[in-house]
């Protein structure tokens, strides 16, 4: 059960209306709209299949809080990684050239 002791029936993704994170839903017991494009568990659509949920479309039980509490973390680290910018890229900003090689030389 999620923190509030209580039990959330989390349905389908596919209902019409708004939809929600069904991993902050049973680890924290509280609505979050699901992000979509937002979340690192989001699949994108293409010509055959719409975008979707990766943690539903592997059909994950995640009506076990603890699992769900550790997806959601996984989901939270990964998005604060996605956000940090490429350390090479930075560091050739700041010394406005081509970025170092691994052995610290600038590549000929």
């Amino acid at each position: 059960m999620p923190a509030s002791g209580l039990r959330v029936d989390t349905g389908s993704v596919s209902q019409i209306g708004p939809q929600f994170c069904t991993l902050r839903l049973v680890a924290e017991g509280r609505a979050e709209p699901c992000p979509r494009e937002g979340c690192v568990f989001w699949e994108a659509g293409g010509a055959v299949v719409q975008g979707g949920c990766l943690i539903e479309r592997l059909a994950v039980d995640v009506h076990r809080p603890d699992l769900a509490a550790s997806l959601l973390a996984t989901r939270e680290h990964l998005e604060r990684e996605r956000k940090v910018p490429n350390p090479r890229a930075l560091l050739k900003s700041a010394r406005g050239g081509t970025p170092l090689a691994r052995n610290g030389r600038r590549p000929t």
